[in-house]
């Protein structure tokens, strides 16, 4: 490769670093969207399913009125069960939507960490290039 070449070639790879970083930056702020939407979504599943509870358990108290029976003994056991399963029930939903954004903020930071390793094996690459062609133009004492 002629000493010339060799210094197009350390620019070329020098901007593939640049290009791949900046693609892997791009791609690792999408996955933090994904991950926000995510917190977001979980903020309506919950107030969906509290909106849910509350009409369900008005619902079960008019039901049990309406019948004759009193509010206490086995109704009432049946009622407070339900409040724990809702307790249960609303841990799990911000678990999984904590498991779902640490997942994605995982991926960025994989993300990130490939652009750099992309950009370093490129400004090495670059760097080869640069002492080939110092070598080429005789600098190191070559041709």
């Amino acid at each position: 490769m002629s000493g010339a070449a060799s210094l197009l070639s350390a620019f070329g790879a020098a901007g593939e670093g640049d290009a791949a970083s900046g693609a892997a930056e791009i791609n690792a702020q999408n996955i933090e969207f994904n991950a926000v939407q995510i917190k977001k979504k979980r903020i309506e599943d919950e107030q969906n399913f509290l909106s849910n509870v509350r009409r369900d358990r008005a619902q079960n108290i008019l039901s049990i009125s309406a019948s004759g029976i009193r509010l206490e003994g086995s109704p009432l056991d049946v009622l407070r069960e339900n409040t724990s399963n809702v307790e249960k029930d609303l841990a799990n939903i911000r678990l999984g939507a904590l498991t779902e954004q640490q997942a994605f903020r995982r991926q960025a930071f994989n993300e990130r960490r490939r652009g750099r390793e992309a950009s370093r094996a490129a400004n090495i690459r670059a760097g080869a290039n640069l002492l080939q062609s110092a070598e080429e133009f005789g600098a190191f004492g070559g041709k």
